[in-house]
C-alpha cells in the first residue's frame, strides 16, 4: 500500500491504493471521508492511526477487493471552528461521510447540514443526535479512584477543565463523568469498609465551575496555574489529586512545585491520555491513565463503512474501556497511615 499526501492549509489528504502506485483520475471513485479532530493533540492523532489501520485493510483485503476506496481528508477542529474559508472549502469537497470530534452546538450543526452519515468521536454529547463512538469516562474515573484506593490513599481532590476559556460547559460532559465515576468508586469503598457505612470520604473539587453561565463568562479564571495553587494549598496531606486530562496534570504539578508542595510525598498527581510528551516534560514525570484511541479510530471507520454501505445507525453509542495506568513519580508512593510505619519507611527511603 502506498500512501500520498496532499496539504493545503488547515487540510490533509490522505489517498490510498491496493494496487501498489498512487492513480489520480477525474473519476474520483472514491468515498470521501472528512475527519475533523483536535490534530495537535496526542488521542487524536491515535484516533487518526486507527482510521488509517482501518482503511488500510480494507484496501489490501481480497473479500473487499472491490469495495469502494476511501479518500480522507483531515481537518484541524481548531480551523474549522475560527475560519470560514476551510469551512467552505469541506462544503465544496462534498464528503460522503464524516468522524468528528465534535465539541459545540456550531459544529453539530455543520455537520448535520450535510445530511450525509456522521460518526460523533470521544465527546459524550446526548443532545447531537449523531451515533458515537468513543471512552467510556465513568469507568476511566473508578480505575482513577481504584488505583489510587489501592496504594492506599484515603484523601482525594479532582481537577476539572471547567475553567477553560475556549470550552462550553454543556461540551464537557466527559470531564463531569469522569469526577462522577471518580466519587463513585470512592463512596462505594467506604460504604463496604466494617462500621463505616454512614462515612464517605469527601472528594475535594477543583472550583472551576460557576452556578451561572453568564457568571462563568465574566468570572472564570484568568490564571488558572494561580487559582490551582490557591486550591492545592486548602489540600490535606496524602492527598490523590485526579486530573481530567494530562493537559491539566501538567498545570497540576507545576502549580504545585510553585507552592512548594512535593509531589508525590505531600500530593500525587494522576492523568488521563498518557501522552508521552507532555507526561515526561512534568517534573516529576506523571502518572496517566492509558486510553484507547487507536481502537476507537478503528471501529468509528468500521460502522460508518457500514452506514456507507447502506446499513442502519447504531442506536447506542460505542464505548471503550481504557487500559491501565502508566506509572510515573507523581504517583509512585504507597501512603502508609500508621505513623510508626510511615516515619520508618521514610527514614529508609531518605538513608
Amino acid at each position: 500500500m502506498f500512501l500520498f499526501t496532499h496539504c493545503t492549509i488547515g487540510e490533509i489528504r490522505l489517498y490510498f491504493s491496493s494496487m501498489g502506485q498512487v492513480t489520480v483520475t477525474t473519476s474520483n471513485p472514491f468515498r470521501r471521508v472528512a475527519v475533523m479532530v483536535s490534530i495537535e493533540r496526542n488521542y487524536a492523532r491515535e484516533i487518526l492511526r486507527g482510521v488509517e489501520r482501518y482503511v488500510a485493510a480494507k484496501a489490501s483485503t481480497s473479500a473487499v477487493a472491490q469495495s469502494v476506496k476511501w479518500q480522507l481528508a483531515v481537518y484541524s477542529l481548531a480551523e474549522i471552528v475560527r475560519s470560514p474559508i476551510i469551512r467552505r472549502r469541506i462544503r465544496k469537497w462534498r464528503p460522503d461521510g464524516i468522524l468528528a470530534e465534535i465539541n459545540n452546538p456550531g459544529l453539530a450543526r455543520f455537520c448535520a447540514g450535510f445530511k450525509k452519515p456522521v460518526i460523533q468521536l470521544m465527546h459524550p454529547m446526548a443532545d447531537s443526535g449523531f451515533p458515537r463512538v468513543g471512552l467510556d469516562d465513568l469507568a476511566v474515573g473508578r480505575q482513577a479512584a481504584e488505583y489510587f484506593l489501592q496504594k492506599g490513599y484515603r484523601n482525594f481532590a479532582y481537577c476539572g477543565l471547567e475553567a477553560l476559556d475556549h470550552f462550553d460547559l454543556p461540551w464537557l460532559r466527559w470531564s463531569k463523568l469522569r469526577q462522577e465515576g471518580f466519587m463513585q468508586a470512592i463512596n462505594e469503598f467506604f460504604k463496604q469498609l466494617p462500621g463505616t457505612a454512614a462515612t464517605v470520604a469527601s472528594v475535594n473539587i477543583f472550583p472551576g465551575v460557576l452556578s451561572n453561565t453568564q457568571s462563568r463568562r465574566s468570572k472564570r479564571n484568568s490564571d488558572p496555574e494561580s487559582a490551582i495553587v490557591k486550591w492545592l494549598r486548602t489540600l490535606p496531606p496524602h492527598t490523590a489529586v485526579f486530573c481530567g486530562c494530562d493537559y491539566w496534570g501538567v498545570f497540576l504539578l507545576r502549580a504545585a512545585a510553585n507552592a512548594r508542595m512535593p509531589v508525590p510525598d505531600h500530593i500525587a498527581g494522576l492523568g488521563v491520555d498518557d501522552d508521552v510528551l507532555f507526561c515526561q516534560l512534568t517534573d516529576p514525570p506523571l502518572s496517566s491513565i492509558a486510553t484507547c484511541d487507536d481502537r476507537i479510530g478503528w471501529r468509528a471507520a468500521k460502522i460508518l463503512d457500514a452506514m456507507l454501505a447502506g446499513r442502519a445507525a447504531p442506536q447506542e453509542p460505542e464505548l471503550l474501556m481504557p487500559f491501565p495506568v502508566n506509572e510515573r513519580q507523581s504517583s509512585e508512593n504507597t501512603v502508609i497511615m500508621d505513623a510508626d510505619v510511615h516515619a520508618a519507611l521514610d527514614y529508609i527511603k531518605k538513608h
